[in-house]
C-alpha cells in the first residue's frame, strides 16, 4: 500500500513539472509574439530630387555637394502607429541632393547664375580659397539635423507629422578672402488623415521647398 502511494506522488509531481515547463514555453510564447506586433517593419522615405542642376555654363557661382551628417544607420526618425511603431529611414545621399537642387533653384529664381557639383571642391575654410579661380564665389555647407516625426492617432484616424531640418550654409568670396557662414533651421508640424508611404514622401518635398527657400533668402544677400 505504501508503494502505491510513493508512486502516485512521484506521478504528479513529474506532471507537475511538465504543466509548469509548458507554461512557461506558452508565456515566452506569448511575450514574442506581442514584441513583435509592437514593432512595424522599416519604412523608408524618398524625398523628389529635381532634375535642374543648375546652369549649364561657367557660373561664377559653384555650389558644391553638402555633407549629410545626421546619419546613424540611415535612420530620420519615428513613426507611431498607436502601440507599434516603425524606424523611418532614408539613403545616403537624397536629402541633400533634393536640398541642393531646391536651394539651386530659388537662387536662378532670383538671377544668380549656379553651377552645382557632386565634388567637393573646397574644405570650408578661409585658407583653401585660394585653391580656386579669384572670382569665383563658392558655396558649401553640412545638413546638422534632418528629423522627421510620425505619430498615427487610430482612434481620431489623423497623423500628426514634424519635420526639423538644420543647415550650416558656408559663402566663400574667393577675391576678398572672406567666408560667411550662415545656419538656418527650420521646422514644421502638419496635420493628415492619412499615414501612407505616398502622402509622407509628398509632405516631405513640401517641407524640403519651403526649408530650400529660407535657406536661399539667407546666403542671396552674400553672393
Amino acid at each position: 500500500m505504501e508503494e502505491f502511494n510513493c508512486q502516485v506522488v512521484a506521478e504528479k509531481r513529474i506532471g507537475g513539472f511538465w504543466v509548469k515547463r509548458a507554461t512557461w514555453a506558452l508565456f515566452l510564447a506569448l511575450l514574442i509574439v506581442l514584441s513583435s506586433c509592437s514593432v512595424m517593419r522599416d519604412r523608408y522615405i524618398f524625398p523628389s530630387i529635381p532634375e535642374f542642376s543648375g546652369t549649364k555654363k561657367d557660373g561664377l557661382v559653384v555650389f558644391q555637394a553638402l555633407s549629410e551628417d545626421f546619419f546613424v544607420n540611415n535612420e530620420v526618425g519615428v513613426h507611431h502607429v498607436g502601440d507599434r511603431q516603425q524606424k523611418l529611414k532614408t539613403m545616403r545621399g537624397e536629402v541633400a541632393k533634393a536640398l541642393q537642387a531646391l536651394i539651386t533653384l530659388r537662387l536662378t529664381e532670383k538671377k544668380h547664375a549656379v553651377r552645382v557639383t557632386d565634388k567637393n571642391l573646397w574644405d570650408l575654410s578661409i585658407g583653401d580659397l585660394g585653391r580656386q579661380a579669384d572670382n569665383m564665389t563658392i558655396i558649401g555647407g553640412h545638413i546638422r539635423v534632418f528629423i522627421l516625426q510620425a505619430s498615427t492617432i487610430t482612434a481620431r484616424v489623423k497623423t500628426e507629422y514634424e519635420f526639423v531640418v538644420e543647415v550650416d550654409c558656408y559663402i566663400g568670396k574667393v577675391g576678398e578672402k572672406k567666408v560667411v557662414k550662415r545656419t538656418v533651421r527650420y521646422v514644421k508640424e502638419m496635420l493628415n488623415i492619412s499615414h501612407s508611404e505616398k502622402t509622407m514622401n509628398a509632405l516631405l518635398d513640401s517641407f524640403l521647398e519651403e526649408a530650400a527657400l529660407q535657406v536661399a533668402e539667407n546666403i542671396e544677400s552674400y553672393l
